[in-house]
């Protein structure tokens, strides 16, 4: 058997075979003798300096014992395998301590109930009371947090502030009855009709939502506030209506008097604000341009669409300060076919991708961290964490091809225990640079990347 194609630098070998280098670079791996067939799996460890692709060609000889006095009786079969290959990731953070009032205005329609999501009885309702939940907990690991919740439909309730232990315990019920067992989806449907004080679940009124919400007041409140408009699709009263004056608002309304509160409400109350669409995607890019309009109070139009359920504990924990995030999936190279994520290794234990459908969450690594297993999306929180001096976390991903070619990576966290406060940007080796805290930096001309010092800023 002769493999080819194999990188310059690279070594393959077995704990099974014999195998060799050849003059051009193929190996060979040599059949014992009175085998006909082998069986091996081969390691390759490759430079990590290179970064192209590999695709090996297998070429393997058979020949006939009999009739074969001129040994040209054979027969040569040649596949090709394209080989997984993976980098590893490394981000820096740095853990927060401080105070949250966190505004929740959230869409409830029947619509989170009975979507092309739903799995027998888990829903779309399900997966915004998991993200939910994971956001005010990633929050309070930071410092004393506040929840002040809206629900809404056509109609809306506020249920004032709570505290984040009671914000948490309002979600989990939710979805249960009152003996605390979980509804069957018909029977959650029903409970969203009758029992949280809002009308017609059926339609969406983002105006109404709104009207509730600015009415929030942060009188007494103390720390830093944040706020988030969560909604499945547009907003709309009757099919037969195409007024958007009357369930939504927007700069260009004509109902002047509703955006000037929202703009204000957002504005005085310096609410870092997110307007995220959860639904399925042509529901996301129906709601695009209202959920843009309600955006628009910070002073512009960046807002969230998630178009897979999976993600969205990830993506939400993603908007909480002092977490990091990214993609897995732009570290995998090559394979046959699809490469899929197997499971990932957080310290001794193993988390398999089919034992979570909806993503992992998890603690082990300290801090919250979360994984969509579909996606490769993932994202880590490290507040609360303990630290006074700075410590490295990591977790391992292993995925494989259609081939059953298997990688692995490793994705690593620097945890920094004392934020950038003097402008002296640290440069380390695969990590990022957090230039963030050099916007009051009034004077700045010059950034000497090359001349092997520490270069301070002003």
């Amino acid at each position: 058997v002769v493999i080819k194609n194999v990188p310059t630098g690279a070594i393959l070998e077995s704990t099974k075979y014999d195998v060799s280098k050849n003059d051009d670079g193929s190996y060979t791996v040599k059949v014992p003798d009175g085998e006909t067939s082998i069986s091996d799996s081969l390691t390759m460890k490759v430079p990590e300096s290179y970064k192209g692709e590999i695709n090996l060609q297998i070429e393997a000889k058979a020949t006939e014992t009999n009739d074969n006095l001129d040994g040209l009786n054979f027969k040569t079969s040649v596949a090709n395998d394209s080989v997984v290959m993976t980098t590893d990731e490394t981000s820096v953070l740095t853990v927060s301590n401080e105070a949250t009032n966190i505004v929740l205005t959230l869409d409830v329609t029947t619509s989170m109930v009975y979507n092309d999501y739903r799995k027998e009885n888990h829903t779309s309702l399900h997966v915004l009371q998991k993200s939910a939940i994971s956001t005010i907990e990633a929050y309070s690991s930071k410092g004393e947090t506040n929840v002040n919740m809206t629900i809404f439909s056509k109609t809306a309730h506020n249920l004032g502030w709570m505290t984040s232990s009671e914000a948490i315990d309002y979600l989990k019920k939710l979805t249960q009855d009152e003996n605390g067992n979980e509804l069957r989806h018909w029977e959650l449907n029903e409970k969203l009709e009758t029992k949280l004080g809002i009308t017609d679940v059926s339609t969406t009124n983002y105006k109404n939502a709104i009207a509730e919400t600015v009415n929030v007041d942060f009188t007494g409140k103390s720390g830093n506030n944040v706020g988030y408009f969560i909604s499945d699709g547009r907003p709309w009263d009757d099919a037969s209506d195409t007024t958007r004056e009357y369930y939504s608002i927007g700069k260009d309304y004509k109902d002047t008097d509703s955006w000037d509160k929202w703009e204000t409400f957002i504005k005085d109350n310096k609410i870092n604000f997110k307007a995220i669409g959860i639904g399925m995607p042509e529901d996301n890019k129906k709601a695009e341009s209202f959920l843009q309009d309600i955006q628009f109070a910070s002073g512009h139009k960046d807002i969230i669409l998630i178009d897979e359920p999976t993600s969205m504990e990830t993506i939400f924990l993603s908007t909480v300060d002092g977490t990091v995030s990214g993609d897995i999936t732009d570290n995998i190279f090559g394979g046959d076919g699809k490469v899929t994520i197997d499971s990932i290794v957080v310290g001794d234990t193993t988390y398999n991708k089919a034992d979570y459908p909806y993503g992992l969450s998890t603690d082990k690594l300290g801090g919250k961290l979360t994984f969509d297993f579909e996606t490769g999306k993932y994202a880590y929180n490290g507040n609360g964490e303990n630290i006074t001096t700075d410590i490295s976390k990591s977790f391992q991903v292993n995925v494989s091809d259609e081939n059953g070619d298997k990688g692995s990576l490793d994705v690593n966290f620097e945890l920094k225990a004392q934020p950038i406060t003097d402008g002296l940007v640290k440069f380390e080796k695969g990590g990022d640079i957090n230039l963030s805290n050099l916007e009051n930096i009034v004077n700045l001309k010059e950034i000497n990347l090359d001349n092997g010092k520490e270069n301070k800023l002003s």
